[in-house]
C-alpha cells in the first residue's frame, strides 16, 4: 500500500511540474498571430523533442505530422482527437525552438475557424493541456531512454576494457612463463659453461705439462 501511495505521488509531482511549464499566450505562426498553448520542456534537445511529438502524435491521436520548411512549423492536418473537437476533425501546428538548455514547444489547435483557447473553449483547452501533459511525460521517457542506452554504451565500453585487462593480464602471466623458462635454461647453461671453464683450465694445464716437456727433449738436441 504504502509503495503505491509513493509511486502515485510521484507521477502526480512529474505531473504538476509538467503542468507549470504549459502557458497560454498568443503567438505569431503561419496564419498570422493565434492563441496557443507554449510548453517549455527543461533539459532537452530540439531533435529530441520533435522526435517524439511525432511519435506521441502517431500514437496518441492517428496524427501524421509534416514540416514546413517555409514556415518552420509541424502540422498535422485532420486529426481527430474526440476530446478536443468534439467530433470534428482540428488542424494542429507546433513549433520547436531550442532555448539554451530548454526547448520551447508552441502548439496552436484549429477547431475551425478559431484557435482553441480558455476563453472561448475552455472543455477543448483543459483536454489540450492534458494531451501535452502526456506528450511531457512521453518527452521524460524519451530522455530517460536516451540515458538508459547511454549507459549501457558506457557499460559496454567498461566490460570491453575489463575483456582487455584480463587479455593483457594472460599475455604478462605468459610473459613471465616465459621469461622463467629463459632464466631456468640461462641457469643451466651458466653451470654448464662453468663446467666448460673447469674443463677447459685442466686441459690448459695438460698442455702446459705438454708444451714443457717437448721443451725439455728440444733443449736435449
Amino acid at each position: 500500500m504504502r509503495k503505491s501511495t509513493l509511486l502515485l505521488a510521484v507521477l502526480l509531482f512529474g505531473a504538476n511540474t509538467i503542468f507549470a511549464q504549459i502557458k497560454e499566450s498568443m503567438r505569431a505562426m503561419s496564419q498570422g498571430t493565434k492563441n496557443a498553448l507554449v510548453f517549455k520542456v527543461p533539459d532537452a534537445d530540439e531533435k529530441l523533442v520533435s522526435d517524439t511529438w511525432k511519435e506521441f502524435a502517431r500514437d496518441d491521436f492517428k496524427g501524421r505530422t509534416k514540416y514546413d520548411r517555409k514556415a518552420k512549423q509541424w502540422m498535422v492536418d485532420d486529426a481527430k482527437i474526440l476530446a478536443i473537437g468534439k467530433g470534428n476533425t482540428v488542424d494542429i501546428y507546433n513549433t520547436v525552438e531550442q532555448s539554451g538548455n530548454d526547448v520551447e514547444f508552441t502548439l496552436w489547435i484549429d477547431m475551425g475557424g478559431a484557435y482553441c483557447s480558455s476563453k472561448d473553449h475552455p472543455d477543448s483547452f483543459r483536454e489540450s493541456e492534458e494531451m501535452l501533459m502526456r506528450f511531457g511525460i512521453a518527452i521524460q521517457k524519451a530522455k530517460v531512454e536516451l540515458e538508459l542506452d547511454e549507459q549501457k554504451k558506457q557499460l559496454k565500453k567498461l566490460e570491453s576494457d575489463l575483456k582487455k585487462l584480463i587479455s593483457a593480464n594472460e599475455k604478462y602471466h605468459k610473459t613471465i612463463e616465459k621469461a622463467k623458462e629463459t632464466i631456468a635454461k640461462a641457469e643451466a647453461d651458466i653451470a654448464q659453461n662453468l663446467q666448460d671453464q673447469e674443463n677447459a683450465q685442466q686441459n690448459i694445464e695438460l698442455q702446459k705439462e705438454v708444451v714443457e716437456e717437448v721443451k725439455k727433449r728440444l733443449s736435449k738436441i
